[in-house]
């Protein structure tokens, strides 16, 4: 395994049951208000500074404007 963090804008990754955060780098969906490369790009760099080197594996991530949500498995949760 590579360790890299999948980020994409398809809300198809948002899953759990379909693709599971456990054993990966981690899912990040970036879901901008309109998809320009603009405000894709606004997002991305919110995104970094909110995760301040915070844990991204074995999660999934969706990013809105203003608004963060978490999916960790219950394994990823009672470490």
């Amino acid at each position: 395994m590579e360790g890299r963090t999948l980020i994409t804008l398809d809300l198809d990754f948002s899953n759990p049951f379909r693709f599971s955060p456990m054993g990966n780098a981690g899912t990040i969906i970036l879901r901008p208000h309109r998809p320009s490369p603009l405000e894709i790009d606004s997002l991305f760099d919110e995104t970094l500074r909110r995760l301040h080197g915070g844990p991204v594996d074995a999660r999934i991530w969706i990013i809105e404007p203003g608004r963060i949500r978490v999916y960790a498995t219950d394994e990823e949760k009672e470490s």
